[in-house]
């Protein structure tokens, strides 16, 4: 199950993809943890609030999470492990009558599933029960 957090600190210009100054720290730190773990992939969501119209809200949400993504790839991160989507207003975290609920609901979402440990584990697993059968099949 991968898992997700919201950007705290990564805002863009308004109406527009174009990330502010001050967000390409939280860009950058991304980076460092993929880089870290370089088998991970990861998936970034777009999102806005429900101000203006709605397939606009969409296309926005989708050209800043790419947005995102071209940053990470521009830094070293393989496209292959990146993947993003936009959703526009469609999955609000709170709601949209009110500016902190809106500025909620505008947001970048970072979903990674750090796929080694999961994987190593598995195949250790299986590697260790074919053992045992041949094994068995050899004693016996």
């Amino acid at each position: 199950m991968p898992r997700t957090f919201v950007f705290e600190d990564l805002s863009f210009q308004t109406g527009s993809a174009r990330l502010t100054p001050e967000s390409t720290r939280t860009v950058t730190d991304l980076v460092a943890i993929l880089k870290a773990y370089p088998t991970a992939k990861a998936r970034l969501d777009g999102h806005t609030d429900n101000t203006g119209d709605a397939a606009a809200n969409k296309q926005l949400s989708l050209d800043r999470a790419k947005a995102v993504r071209d940053m990470m790839i521009a830094d070293g991160i393989d496209a292959a492990r990146l993947d993003y989507a936009g959703f526009g207003q469609e999955h609000p975290l709170a709601p949209n009558d009110t500016e902190d609920g809106r500025a909620r609901n505008r947001r970048t979402v970072y979903a990674g599933r750090q796929a080694t440990i999961l994987d190593r584990r598995a195949r250790i697993k299986r590697e260790t029960l074919a053992r045992r059968k041949r094994e068995n099949l050899t004693a016996a």
